[in-house]
C-alpha cells in the first residue's frame, strides 16, 4: 500500500513493506523561509507551523529534499545559516544537498549546524575529496542525492555522473530514497539501475506533482 498526502508545510508518505511500516515526513525547495510566504502560489517554506503540522504523527521520520538555499544579499545568508540550525532543533535525520545550495562555497556548507545531516552522492570538492555523507540510513531507509551535471554550481564542487555515482548501490538489501535535482531524461536511467531498490523519489523541481517513472512514485514538493 502507497498513500500520499499533502499539506502546507510537510509531505507524508507512508511506506507498507514486508519489513517495516515507515512514514517519511519531508520537506524541500524551502529556499530558508522562516515564515510562510503568501506572496506566492504554494506558501513557500516555513519553520513556525512545523511541529504542529506532524504533532500527531508517530514512528516517523523527518528529512529535507535540498534546496533550502536563496542567496541574493548578505542577509539571506544570515537568513539562511539560521534555517539551517532548525535542522538540528525540529529533529531532522537526513538533509539532502540540492542545486541551489551547491551555488554556495564548500567553505560556507562547513560551518552549518546541519552539516553532519547532509548527503551530497555524486559531487565532490575541485580537487576531488569527498565532502558530506554519500549516503545516510535511517530507521532501515537509505537516502541519497544525486545534482544533475548541467547544474549551475560553485567552483569548489565538481559534479560527478550520476549513473557511475549509484554503481555501489546497485548491491545488496537496500530500501533507497533518492533526493533528485535530475531532469527527467536524466532520471529514467538512474530508476532503471536502482529499482528493485528504490522506494520513493523526491525530485525537486517544485511543482507539487506526483507520478511514477518505471514503476517508482516520484514526488515533486
Amino acid at each position: 500500500m502507497l498513500r500520499l498526502l499533502f499539506c502546507a508545510v510537510f509531505c507524508f508518505f507512508i511506506i507498507n513493506s514486508v519489513k517495516a511500516l515507515e512514514t517519511i515526513l519531508f520537506t524541500g525547495n524551502t529556499q530558508s523561509y522562516l515564515e510562510p510566504c503568501g506572496c506566492v502560489q504554494g506558501m513557500l517554506g516555513g519553520i513556525t507551523r512545523r511541529n504542529k503540522a506532524f504533532a500527531d504523527e508517530k514512528d516517523y521520520i523527518l528529512v529535507d529534499s535540498g534546496n533550502f538555499t536563496d542567496i541574493k544579499h548578505d542577509l539571506d545568508r544570515t537568513r539562511n545559516d539560521y534555517y539551517a540550525r532548525s535542522f538540528a532543533a525540529l529533529g531532522y535525520s537526513v538533509v539532502g544537498l540540492s542545486d541551489k545550495d551547491l551555488t554556495r562555497p564548500n567553505s560556507e556548507l562547513q560551518i552549518l549546524d546541519a552539516k553532519e545531516l547532509f548527503v551530497l552522492t555524486n559531487v565532490v570538492s575541485s580537487d576531488g575529496k569527498k565532502t558530506f555523507n554519500i549516503s545516510k540510513t535511517s530507521s532501515g531507509l537509505e537516502f541519497i542525492s544525486l545534482i544533475s551535471p548541467s547544474s549551475n554550481v560553485n567552483k569548489d564542487w565538481k559534479v560527478l555522473d550520476p549513473e557511475q555515482s549509484i554503481a555501489d548501490f546497485q548491491a545488496g538489501d537496500r530500501n533507497l530514497v533518492l533526493f533528485s535535482s535530475l531532469s527527467q531524461k536524466e532520471l529514467v536511467p538512474v530508476i532503471s539501475k536502482l529499482k528493485q531498490r528504490l522506494i520513493l523519489v523526491v525530485a525537486n523541481q517544485s511543482t507539487g506533482d506526483f507520478r511514477k517513472v518505471e514503476g517508482v512514485p516520484v514526488i515533486f514538493p
